[in-house]
């Protein structure tokens, strides 16, 4: 080889030659997706072909095109292609290699997102790129339909396993079916029994790290997955995040789904209802219909997509995005049955009685809520950004302030605890503020009003799930106190204390000896 020229090189159905001096080449997205759908291949930016003969270039910033490409390439596609990126040097002149890795059998099609799967779709064949054919996308689709949990993870074993999690998931089932096999078996049969190994059984598939797996196996082989719960107080994203309330969980998906509960619980600590003659009804549809999108979302999500899934609670309603559009279409919604992305993971929920096998939960728990009084719920079906996200504007009971007695506000007042705190952004006094479904009363006259400081009383149910944090380790109620900002010690103790111990929030770290001077208290996982 000369000082520039390279002989006997030729591009071929992996390898791929580009001129690139100052800037990424238009056409490499579309080689990129060409080596996606295929089966891999190396572009090499700085070769310029002069005829049949292939000369050494260069580029000028090789880091800046590779920064370029690193910062462009998933906003380009329907599904983001691995590329590893390196600099070398070649005749005394840097040129960037690119390694295209191929796509998964589930991600296929790779295609740029503007152009859409016909026109921005290619394959390699032989040294050229190929548009898409009809016939390539129904072959692409097919496989598509084989379930990606299922992949078996070559590098996985049985040490991937958490055993801890297994043991949760059989006391669980024993409650659902006692006396079923599950229930009692191994480890390893309850791997076997649910199709969660290899048939060698040396190796787990993804849906057995994602249900199973320690935390380690799972941002092993899923690095991009994870649960954002993220409070903001408003009603705009960007604005207002509470570090103290947002948690970005981590983990397998029975761990994920316990702590989420747990989490969003903490922020929906008093919204019952008061049903006949004022009396408490605590199951209501709203946390019901909860319960079943997030179990729709660990479910139903892809979890090869790039982004986290995340619940967004808002002060006006909550969000559950899920990476991975609906199978199922919305229009289907209040037919039974299910299109499942995940078949492997399915029975599981099914069995665990996290998800109803017949396809009805959607229909009962969330189609249903306006038949019960609240707010219907929406949704966004995104198939080119393969995104669903469903919004449940939160309960609001609108209240006569002109029909309301005294008599009336004086039952509500003793069945809902009323907790004195010191309103944000007043010169000094205080307000008492009374959640009851979701609605505010304020002032201590006996008028109902929705309250403009604390919309739908997320304000004292921030400062609840706050306190109930600041409790994971045991804490003296002085410093509970502290924390809280309740102006009152007495009713600190009689009120807010009383009714988190007496509903299991909280636990004292000395329950025989309740008024001992050692007394502290932590936070109870209600959560099982």
């Amino acid at each position: 080889m000369d000082n520039s020229e390279m002989k006997d090189i030729f591009e071929s159905e992996n390898t791929e030659f580009k001129e690139a001096n100052h800037e990424l080449p238009v056409s490499i997205y579309k080689t990129i997706t060409a080596f996606a759908n295929t089966k891999g291949g190396m572009i090499v930016l700085g070769i310029k072909q002069d005829g049949k003969k292939f000369v050494v270039q260069g580029v000028d910033n090789p880091q800046k095109l590779i920064d370029d490409l690193v910062s462009t390439a998933c906003q380009k596609y329907n599904f983001c292609p691995v590329i590893k990126p390196a600099i070398e040097k070649l005749n005394s002149k840097h040129i960037v290699k690119i390694q295209v890795e191929e796509a998964l059998r589930y991600e296929k099609p790779i295609y740029i997102k503007d152009a859409g799967p016909l026109k921005g779709g290619f394959k390699r064949v032989g040294s050229s790129d190929i548009q898409l054919t009809d016939k390539d996308l129904h072959r692409f689709y097919q496989e598509r339909q084989h379930s990606p949990d299922a992949l078996v993870l070559k590098d996985s074993s049985i040490k991937d396993i958490d055993t801890k999690t297994v043991s949760i998931f059989k006391e669980i089932r024993k409650g659902q079916k006692p006396g079923s096999m599950e229930s009692r078996a191994k480890v390893a049969d309850v791997l076997k029994a649910y199709n969660l190994v290899s048939k060698d059984g040396k190796h787990i598939t993804a849906a057995g790290i994602l249900l199973f797996g320690t935390t380690t196996a799972v941002r092993k082989y899923f690095p991009h997955f994870r649960l954002d719960i993220i409070r903001i107080k408003g009603t705009e994203w960007g604005k207002d995040k509470n570090p103290f309330l947002s948690n970005d969980l981590i983990g397998n998906l029975i761990q994920l789904r316990n702590q989420a509960l747990d989490i969003t619980g903490r922020l929906y600590l008093t919204p019952f209802k008061l049903g006949k003659n004022l009396a408490r009804i605590d199951d209501d549809p709203f946390k019901r219909a909860l319960r079943e999108a997030l179990g729709n979302l660990l479910m139903h999500q892809n979890y090869f997509h790039t982004s986290p899934s995340q619940i967004r609670i808002y002060n006006d309603r909550i969000e559950f995005y899920n990476p991975g559009y609906s199978l199922k279409d919305p229009r289907d919604y209040m037919i039974p049955g299910s299109e499942l992305r995940n078949t492997l993971i399915a029975p599981v929920f099914y069995d665990m009685g996290w998800a109803e096998s017949k396809g009805t939960g959607f229909k009962t728990s969330i189609l249903s809520l306006p038949d019960n009084h609240y707010p219907s719920a929406h949704w966004n079906n995104n198939e080119r950004n393969d995104t669903f996200t469903i919004v449940f504007p939160h309960p609001k009971e609108e209240v006569d302030t002109t029909q309301v007695s005294a008599q009336v506000s004086a039952q509500v007042s003793a069945q809902v605890n009323p907790l004195l705190l010191e309103s944000p952004g007043s010169a000094g006094g205080g307000m008492i503020d009374e959640v009851a479904g979701g609605r505010v009363i304020e002032g201590a006259s006996g008028s109902c009003r929705r309250s403009s400081t604390h919309p739908y009383g997320f304000e004292l149910r921030d400062k609840i799930a706050a306190l109930l944090v600041f409790c994971k380790g045991p804490r003296t109620q002085k410093e509970m106190l502290d924390f809280f900002g309740a102006k009152h010690r007495g009713y600190f103790a009689k009120v807010v204390l009383k009714d988190l111990l007496k509903n299991n929030f909280l636990k004292r770290t000395i329950p025989n000896k309740p008024n001992s001077r050692f007394q502290k208290y932590i936070s109870a996982d209600k959560t099982k």
